[in-house]
């Protein structure tokens, strides 16, 4: 599947897939979470030794399951100024394949270590719940960065040849921080939809827009 294709599909959903306004706001709940965890983090760690390393901070969300937070300019995370946000929350495929688990993990972690060069990030943070679900925050400044990392070829293999493997569905919100952490309001501008159906056949997405 090229990646025309895969951006282009936007067949309707099963009418028992998309989520409404309650998922959303589920959704908003933990992202924000995670940014509180973030502006909390920022007071913990010293400087890296390495200054080709983002900073990174592992913590025990409960149930063993880890919130892994790289920041990548401290300082500039420390400003009220406006953040962008993307913020991924999923739903893996269960049983999952070990493989490609094992892949997605190895790939998390190179992106990790590729993205310190990127103009504009601030923050890359996961967090695993015990109900199957995985979500990703990227904390950012400006569309230059958000093109940058689409750019990424580890980012790509992750999204076009890993995803329909590994996720059932995704849920990609798009928005700001006006008044950045401190202020931890989220204004999503724009929701994508993707269920997938195995890892040949393309996802149905539905896309949704915001005043704000």
């Amino acid at each position: 599947m090229n990646k025309e294709s895969y951006l282009n599909s936007r067949e309707a959903l099963d009418e028992h897939s998309p989520p409404g306004d309650k998922e959303n706001e589920q959704d908003i709940v933990l992202l924000r979470y995670m940014t509180q965890r973030i502006y909390i983090t920022l007071y913990l760690l010293d400087e890296p030794a390495d200054s080709s390393q983002p900073l990174l901070y592992y913590s025990e969300e409960g149930h063993k399951h880890t919130h892994r937070i790289a920041i990548y300019r401290p300082q500039e995370l420390l400003l009220n100024n406006t953040l962008d946000f993307v913020g991924f929350v999923s739903r893996k495929r269960q049983p999952g394949d070990p493989q490609v688990i094992e892949e997605i993990r190895a790939v998390d972690k190179k992106l990790i270590v590729e993205l310190i060069n990127t103009p504009g990030l601030m923050s890359y943070s996961s967090l695993e719940l015990r109900d199957g679900r995985w979500c990703n925050l990227v904390l950012f400044s400006g569309a230059e960065t958000k093109m940058h990392i689409r750019n990424s070829e580890t980012h790509t293999y992750a999204v076009y040849q890993l995803s329909p493997r590994y996720y059932d569905w995704v849920r990609l919100h798009n928005g700001i921080m006006p008044g950045g952490l401190a202020r931890n309001e989220m204004l999503v501008q724009k929701t994508k939809y993707f269920q997938f159906h195995g890892p040949h056949e393309k996802p149905t997405m539905r896309e949704l827009t915001y005043e704000v």
